[in-house]
């Protein structure tokens, strides 16, 4: 189920149709449900609201996020359904209430969804000009700046999206990235010690903390973090490799062979480009090991 945030619908007003006063119950009682995850149950009830009310907003959008985050397929042709009648509903919430952030920011990240990167930016863009604070829009608009290459605009928005929001952890490890691929590594480990400190359990910002701090040669510290980044997401396969890689420097190669196999059997991994030098790296810790404790008389 999504982490967006739903919220009850407003408080009947005094006066409202019977229309109206009826539609806002259909929402509410469709909130419940999807709260207590009947999905279908869900779009049943918005979709009434929707019949009998078809100028009430909040029932528009709460369908189109359902049919965004939590109507999934493997198959791509209703996938893209999914997609179409999210786009739908959404662009009625719009023509419904054209300055709603919530909407703008959602039909942004929809466009991210179908790789339309120039059509998500400008929806960032509108979201922040009517909401200034909103930290997700900042962080996405910087993300699409990234992906175009604007990278001075990126970190701009970056930045921004930490003023208006410093426990929007996700900015943090994103601008500690940037840094770190233009070879700025002090200025990347600055940042990332920052956002680990206001953000002390997110798992991407001690990973990434951890390859600056391999990058830089401090190889204790980002063992300490990519340990730390394990700790808070197990399943990633990447600081899985890194941790791995850290701690062959250190010639803990027991260790580093756990974390390899790790990487090799993660299933999100398979199409890293990592994947065969962590099989030949895990072959030759193997040897070193073997030829380590025939060395010993073990």
């Amino acid at each position: 189920m999504r982490t967006v945030l739903v919220v009850m619908a407003a408080v009947l007003a005094v006066g409202c149709s019977k229309a109206r006063t009826e539609s806002i119950a259909l929402v509410n009682k469709g909130i419940r449900a999807y709260q207590v995850n009947e999905l279908e149950q869900a779009i049943t009830l918005f979709s009434a609201a929707v019949a009998k009310n078809p100028k009430n907003a909040q029932a528009h959008f709460q369908l189109g996020m359902i049919y965004l985050y939590d109507k999934k397929s493997e198959d791509q042709a209703e996938r893209k359904r999914f997609l179409d009648a999210a786009e739908a509903a959404l662009t009625t919430a719009l023509k419904l209430d054209p300055k709603d952030p919530d909407v703008l920011f959602q039909l942004g990240r929809l466009a991210l969804i179908r790789d339309e990167i120039d059509k998500g930016l400008a929806r960032f863009q509108e979201v922040v000009q009517v909401a200034p604070d909103h930290a997700a829009a900042s962080y996405w608009a910087g993300y699409c700046m990234e992906k175009k290459g604007k990278l001075v605009e990126a970190d701009d928005l970056y930045r921004r999206a930490i003023a208006a929001d410093p426990t929007y952890a996700r900015t943090f490890a994103a601008l500690g990235m940037l840094y770190l691929n233009q070879g700025a590594d002090a200025a990347a480990r600055a940042v990332l010690l920052e956002g680990a400190r206001i953000n002390p359990d997110d798992p991407a910002t001690h990973h990434n903390l951890g390859l600056a701090h391999l990058t830089l040669g401090e190889v204790d510290d980002a063992i300490q973090h990519l340990t730390r980044s394990l700790e808070l997401d197990p399943d990633d396969g990447m600081a899985a490799f890194n941790l791995a890689n850290a701690l062959v420097r250190k010639q803990r190669y027991k260790e580093a062979s756990f974390y390899l196999k790790k990487f090799i059997v993660n299933p999100d991994v398979q199409k890293s480009d990592a994947i065969e030098p962590a099989r030949l790296l895990l072959n030759t810790l193997q040897v070193v090991i073997t030829e380590q404790a025939a060395a010993a008389g073990l």
